[in-house]
This record gives C-alpha cells, sequence and structure tokens, in this order.
C-alpha cells in the first residue's frame, strides 16, 4: 500500500475528505428524525451533485495516474540520456585511443628510420675512416721503402767503391761494363715500377672518386628525407 502512488496523491485526500464529509451527513442524518420524502427534483438535483463529485473525482484520479505516469516516463528520460551520454563517451575514449595507437605507430617508424639513416651515416664514416688509415699506412710504406732502398743502394755503391780501390785497370772496365749494364736494368726496373705506381694512384684516385660520389648521393637523400619531413640539421654533418 505504501509503495502505490495514490494513496500520497491529492487525489486520495479529496477522497478522504469526501467520504469525511459523507460520513457526518450519514451520522448526522441517522440522529435526525426521519426526514419528509423527496420530491423528483431534489433527487434529480442529488443525483446530478452526485455525478459531478463523482466525475470530479475520477478526474482527479486520472490526473494523478497521468502525473505519475509522466514522472516515470521523466525518470526513463532521464536514465536514456545518461545512457546515451555514456555510449558517447565511449565512443569518444575509442576514437582517443585509436588516434593515440596511430600516432604512436607512426612515431616508431620514424624513429625506425632514423636508426637505420644513423646506422649507415655510421659505417660511411667508418669507412672513410679506414679508407684514410689505409692511404696514410701506404704512404709511410712507400716512404719507409724508399728509405730502405736509398740505404742499400748507398751502402752497395760505397762497397763497389771501396772494392775498385784494390783492382786494375782490366778489371776496371769489366766492372765499367757490368755497371752500364746494372744501369740499364735499374732503369728498366725503374719504368716498370713507375708505370705500376701510375696505376696504383689511379686505381685509387677512381676508388676515392667512387666513394665520395656515395656520400654526396647518400647525403642529397638524407637531406631530401629531412626537408620532407621539416626536420632541423645540415645535410653536410654526412661529408
Amino acid at each position: 500500500m505504501a509503495s502505490c502512488p495514490f494513496w500520497g496523491s491529492v487525489a486520495y485526500r479529496n477522497y478522504r475528505e469526501t467520504a469525511e464529509v459523507v460520513a457526518k451527513g450519514g451520522a448526522s442524518h441517522l440522529q435526525s428524525p426521519p426526514p419528509a420524502p423527496l420530491s423528483a427534483e431534489r433527487l434529480l438535483s442529488a443525483a446530478n451533485v452526485v455525478r459531478s463529485v463523482v466525475r470530479s473525482y475520477q478526474a482527479k484520479v486520472l490526473l494523478a495516474s497521468l502525473e505519475s505516469e509522466q514522472a516515470e516516463l521523466e525518470r526513463i528520460q532521464v536514465a536514456a540520456a545518461k545512457i546515451i551520454q555514456s555510449a558517447v563517451r565511449c565512443f569518444q575514449v575509442q576514437r582517443q585511443l585509436q588516434d593515440f595507437a596511430d600516432m604512436l605507430r607512426g612515431s616508431l617508424l620514424w624513429q625506425g628510420a632514423c636508426r637505420r639513416f644513423t646506422a649507415q651515416a655510421a659505417l660511411l664514416k667508418a669507412w672513410d675512416t679506414h679508407e684514410r688509415q689505409r692511404v696514410a699506412a701506404a704512404v709511410k710504406l712507400q716512404a719507409a721503402q724508399r728509405s730502405f732502398r736509398a740505404q742499400r743502394e748507398l751502402a752497395r755503391r760505397k762497397a763497389m767503391r771501396d772494392g775498385l780501390l784494390l783492382l786494375g785497370p782490366k778489371e776496371h772496365q769489366c766492372v765499367r761494363l757490368f755497371q752500364r749494364c746494372g744501369r740499364r736494368y735499374l732503369a728498366c726496373l725503374v719504368v716498370a715500377e713507375a708505370e705500376k705506381h701510375r696505376w696504383r694512384c689511379a686505381r685509387h684516385i677512381q676508388a676515392h672518386w667512387r666513394g665520395c660520389k656515395c656520400r654526396r648521393e647518400l647525403a642529397d637523400t638524407l637531406s631530401e628525407w629531412r626537408r620532407r619531413r621539416n626536420l632541423a640539421g645540415s645535410p653536410d654533418m654526412w661529408k
């Protein structure tokens, strides 16, 4: 009974007041002497009054039921609005998570590309350093070989000079002839060595040119890549 909305409504209070009035009227009628019989007009007016009271009571009951239904409908609308808001929030959070995942994936791809370019630049730098060290070692080796050959030639000439002092005229002629033949042979060796040295220099120049060209192409590619991504930095760092 407490859960029914009718017992606490205005219509129920009006019903109670009407019932109390009717009960009081009935009690007074029982205590009073029996009235005279009513005429048809008074009966008709009493019936009309009863009908109007009943209609008013029915209207109040209908109004109370409509109010309760309207309150229930408003509560349902509020609950539906809350459910729609929660669904919208879930959709927005899902979109934000998807955007964050896409951004994270792009960042990982960019970091991988940066690592690859950094590794290539380190390899090129190491190769250039190794090439310079190799050229410096070759130059030192050539200088050492020339010094050793010069010292050996000086020792040989000194030994020949010391030996010629103990020989006679015939032996001097034989030695001079042998020296001329030796000089021709040495001249041929010098020409052959110069030709080999020229070919070595040409191959070294070609290799150095190919390395410079490769580094220049890689620097152009890296500068184009950085320009497309609006990154700061100078492309000369890769040269």
